[in-house]
């Protein structure tokens, strides 16, 4: 199955480096706490479009301001 989910309006790109990365982990540890692959794939476009925003090597947000993101762009994630 195939499962589209649009990105996340981002703003001024300052690093890419990591957004992959970002994405997994915030994909990865979504999922193992709701088991709801939806949730956790919008948690992962919120997570690597926050990652975006910083210097690789300053990676500097939390779980809330993930979804702080999310709730801004009417994408909430309701866990």
């Amino acid at each position: 199955e195939r499962i589209d989910t649009p990105a996340f309006k981002v703003g001024k790109i300052t690093d890419p480096t990591g957004a992959g990365d970002a994405f997994a982990a915030g994909f990865s540890f979504l999922y193992y706490k709701s088991r709801d692959i939806y949730k956790a794939l919008e948690f992962a476009h919120a997570t690597a479009a926050l990652s975006l925003r910083f210097r690789s090597y300053k990676l500097q947000y939390t779980y809330q301001d993930v979804l702080n993101l999310a709730k801004s762009q009417r994408r909430g994630i309701n866990i």
